[in-house]
């Protein structure tokens, strides 16, 4: 009888540990784990990992995290799901972390999973916008996988240029806010002055002050009450509802309503001018004129 080969029990016992056939997680070193390079989340608050340690402390990593077998280095892995948790239990002074494996992973459910805990900076989801259109998805395809309008992924698309100072306001938590930040970039675009202006110093920047600042610009107009009619007799023009302001691709035009070749696209014109047909879908409203 031949001798019974054990060669490979060390290799079946590790494999055993990385597999639990229970379905439960497992106790991986945090020594082991690396972050994703691709991670669509950027910015992560000093504070609130400082917050999520302290429970962790108390209560030790309640929801286990997500990793895949690093590609290049045996025995190592990469965060699918769970940054901060991983963050946060290394300042906790913890040496494991609960965490199941799997292979595959979709960029897109990292952003989604962001999205719903409301933890996403705008900027950070500017980037995976651009970062898929990049890969060849369209925006509508975008949208769709992240379960918002057009519209935000075209204004997500323009914050991906914000410049210095409007990133600055961004990284420092004084305007989050998507509206404003859209507007704030196509201001500083025409303005950089007045934009820079409003951003100086440390103070929050609310939606009212970047609105009435895109308005005193010239680059959106504000839009006249429908309860407030002609004067004198005259006929105001912005109250003639024949046209909207759009935004398409960063520029801005109208739209006369009158003229619609097909009921899914319509005909804009540019402040140059010039006239396309386009898809419905892709205008972004601004206002009535």
């Amino acid at each position: 009888m031949q001798p019974l080969d054990l060669s490979g029990l060390e290799a079946f016992k590790a494999s055993a540990f990385l597999e639990d056939a229970t379905g439960k997680p497992l106790e991986l070193s945090l020594d082991a784990i690396d972050f994703d390079p691709k991670q669509p989340r950027r910015h992560v608050s000093e504070e609130s990992l400082a917050e999520l340690a302290e429970t962790i402390k108390t209560d030790g990593v309640l929801q286990p995290i997500c990793v895949r077998p690093h590609p290049n280095e045996e025995g190592r892995y990469i965060i699918n799901h769970g940054e901060r948790r991983v963050r946060a239990a290394r300042l906790a002074g913890l040496l494991t972390i609960p965490a199941f494996i799997r292979e595959d992973v979709d960029p897109y459910a990292q952003v989604i999973e962001n999205v719903q805990r409301d933890d996403l900076a705008p900027l950070d989801l500017a980037a995976f916008v651009i970062e898929r259109e990049q890969a060849g998805d369209s925006r509508v395809e975008i949208a769709r996988r992240l379960g918002k309008p057009a519209s935000l992924i075209t204004e997500m698309a323009e914050l991906a240029r914000a410049p210095a100072p409007i990133r600055k306001a961004h990284d420092e938590g004084r305007c989050r806010d998507v509206r404003s930040l859209y507007l704030l970039v196509r201001t500083h675009r025409e303005q950089p002055e007045a934009v820079e202006s409003l951003l100086a110093g440390d103070a929050a920047v609310t939606r009212e002050q970047v609105e009435a600042l895109a308005a005193e610009q010239g680059v959106v107009r504000t839009r006249t009450p429908l309860s407030q009619g002609p004067r004198n007799g005259l006929r105001s023009e912005r109250s003639s509802g024949n046209e909207l302001i759009v935004e398409l691709d960063g520029q801005e035009a109208t739209l006369d309503i009158k003229k619609h070749p097909s009921r899914t696209t319509a005909e804009v014109q540019f402040a140059d001018g010039a006239r396309r047909t386009v898809e419905l879908a892709r205008l972004h409203l601004i206002a009535w004129r």
